[in-house]
């Protein structure tokens, strides 16, 4: 559960950016990181695949939120 949200925040304390910045990004992704790990769990430990499908769906989103800001 912690491993995710902590190479994130490991990722941004080494990319140099000023004090404020690393502050609000390991946090935002941190948060984010946790809410994906939040969403997708309950999708792996059920057995309807459409249980399944809808919270796979749901951490998608948090996800490609994480993608989109690592990389803009």
């Amino acid at each position: 559960l912690l491993t995710v949200p902590l190479l994130l925040i490991e990722l941004i304390l080494v990319m140099s950016l000023s004090r404020s910045e690393t502050v609000s990004r390991a946090t935002s992704l941190g948060l984010a990181a946790l809410l994906m790990v939040a969403l997708g769990y309950p999708g792996e430990i059920s057995a309807s695949s459409g249980t399944r499908w809808i919270f796979g769906l749901l951490s998608l989103i948090p996800f490609l939120w994480i993608v989109f800001q690592l990389y803009s």
